[in-house]
Formats: structure tokens, sequence, C-alpha cells
């Protein structure tokens, strides 16, 4: 969980990495279907954790992974979101309705405090007449736009990988791909980055962007962290890595942040 606290100024790096190891540390994943969800009979099912992306939730709470992945109906709040190292908004999860301005400052906030966010979005020609502008106005907090009504771009297969250092690519090679079944394109502002793109074209799949002390991710196809079953999901191992590594890297904040938060965490561990 995140830590807000007063701390002295004197740090001991060290200490980040006493307070990483403590017991019963541990990040928290909080996923919005307050807007509606695709698929879903009577709130169970379809396109959330306890339907589609049933396998990411089952692989982010492996206990090596040690993350906690819940629900809300009710939508972000500053309670929930006080809990949470990680928020979810994904296209799919918010199939009936909008987010409105106050809900998108209120991830903003959430961000620059610190907090970890994954906008997951899809190709312009969902079902019902649905495309990403039910989630565009959280992601333009972050200088991301979706791919919108009236596109025609999809992408499947392979993109390539912007860098290999980024650490969602963690442990990835160059013969390593990321695998995404239908993918829009992103357009990104001077604020957010490209980190995979299509290999033919430049477009861009999956982005990036840094906000005050926290992190964002975007992705072109909510299908790349949906069940085993679904091509070029979660049964490629590559994207089993890569959502580990993305979650992980969401869940922490910027390092200097991460360091005086750990600082102040061991220093009241010893007054106790």
């Amino acid at each position: 969980m995140r830590w807000g606290m007063s701390i002295k100024t004197s740090v001991v790096p060290v200490l980040f990495f006493a307070a990483l190891c403590a017991p019963g540390f541990g990040y928290t994943v909080l996923w919005d279907t307050s807007h509606g969800v695709a698929g879903a009979t009577n709130g169970v099912g379809g396109y959330q954790p306890s339907g589609e992306h049933s396998d990411l939730r089952d692989l982010l709470e492996y206990p090596d992974n040690d993350f906690t992945v819940n629900t809300t109906s009710l939508g972000f709040t500053d309670t929930n979101l006080a809990d949470t190292d990680v928020a979810v908004v994904c296209v799919t999860s918010a199939f009936n309705s909008s987010y409105s301005p106050a809900e998108a400052d209120s991830l903003a906030d959430f961000v620059n405090d610190g907090g970890g966010l994954l906008i997951m979005g899809a190709h312009p020609f969902l079902p019902q007449g649905n495309d990403n502008s039910n989630i565009q106005p959280v992601a333009d907090k972050f200088d991301i736009i979706l791919a919108e009504s009236g596109d025609t771009y999809t992408y499947s297969g392979n993109p390539a990988l912007e860098t290999l250092e980024h650490p969602v690519f963690a442990g990835f090679t160059e013969t390593d791909d990321v695998f995404m079944q239908l993918a829009g394109e992103i357009t990104i502002g001077e604020n957010a980055f490209a980190l995979a793109q299509d290999p033919t074209n430049e477009k861009i799949l999956i982005a990036g962007a840094n906000y005050g002390t926290g992190r964002v991710i975007a992705l072109g196809d909510f299908n790349t962290f949906a069940i085993s079953t679904v091509a070029n999901g979660l049964n490629q191992d590559e994207n089993r890595d890569f959502a580990v590594n993305t979650f992980e890297w969401l869940a922490v904040p910027e390092p200097a942040t991460i360091l005086l938060m750990a600082t102040g965490f061991a220093l009241l561990r010893r007054r106790r």
C-alpha cells in the first residue's frame, strides 16, 4: 500500500530495500466496473477480474507477485484510492457510460501523488457502437489519445518494442515479443512516450507517462491481458511477463519518492 507520513530528511538508501522486503509488503490493484462491464450477467463474468481477466488476476495474486486485485462498482473515490497502488481503467469495463471530468481529475490527483494507472483501450470497432470515448477523459489527463471513432486502423501481431531498457520489458531479449490481437492506435503528446509500435508504420500501440510522482501505461488492446484462451492474450509467456512487469512498475512511485517513503516506513517500525 502507499504511505503518507512525515519523515526526516536524512535518508539511507539501504532502508528502501529493507522496506520492500519487510513482511506483509504488497500491492493493491483496484479495477473499476462502475461504468458497466461488457458481457457481464448480473454483475458476474465479462471483461473484469471475475471473467475475461481472471487469468490476469490469478497471475498477479500468485504469491511470488504479491498483488491483491479488488474491484469497485462504486467508482474511484478518495477513500478506496487511498488504499490503492494501481488503478485500472478498461474500455470494456466502462461499456455503458463515460468517465466524468471529476472522475478524471480524481485519477489524475491519484497518479500525481504516486499512484499507478493502467488504461486499456481497443480498436475502434467494438460492439454497440462503442469506441474508446468512455475512457478518453481519463487518458486525456496524461497526453494520451486512444483510437477514435472513424479510425480504420487495427493491428494484430507482434509490435516492435521501443526500448528493452524500460522496466516493463525486464528480462526480454531481442527475440521476445508482446502479442496483440486487435489493437488500436495510440497518439501521444509531449508528456507521454512510446513503448511499442507497429513495425511497418510506427503507429504507437503501447504508451507510458510519468505524471507527478506516479506512472501510467496505456495499451491499445485490452486482450493483451485477457484470459489464456484468447489468441495473443495471456496464453503467451511474454504477455504474462509483460503484465507482471507493468503492474510492478506502476505500483512503485518515482524513485526519489519511494526512497523517502521507505525511510519513513523504516523509522516508524523502529519507533514501535
